[in-house]
């Protein structure tokens, strides 16, 4: 039998233009203490998962989650996996 790979996705923890309605496109928006919480929270939860690789958004709010949930990771970058560009709908 094949062994099958799987894919856990993550995302960031509350930050306050999710608390407050925003669109935070690609703007450096921080988590939030309930964000901060979110992330420590989840990372209980993976922390006996095995995980083969870790790979996060170059986003601020991303990276603060990650740091959080998992902080013995040492995760990948990927700057493809980024928020769309709204422009002036932003912030």
């Amino acid at each position: 039998m094949v062994p099958v790979a799987t894919l856990l996705l993550l995302r960031h923890g509350r930050t306050t233009a999710n608390a407050d309605g925003g669109l935070a496109g690609r703007q450096p928006v921080e988590l939030d203490d309930t964000g901060r919480a979110q992330a420590s929270a989840v990372g209980e939860r993976l922390r006996q998962v095995p995980l083969a690789a870790v790979v996060t958004s170059p986003l601020i709010r991303c990276r603060q989650t990650l740091e959080l949930a998992l902080p013995q990771a040492t995760p990948v970058v990927e700057d493809g996996l980024i928020e769309c560009d709204y422009g002036s709908w932003e912030g």
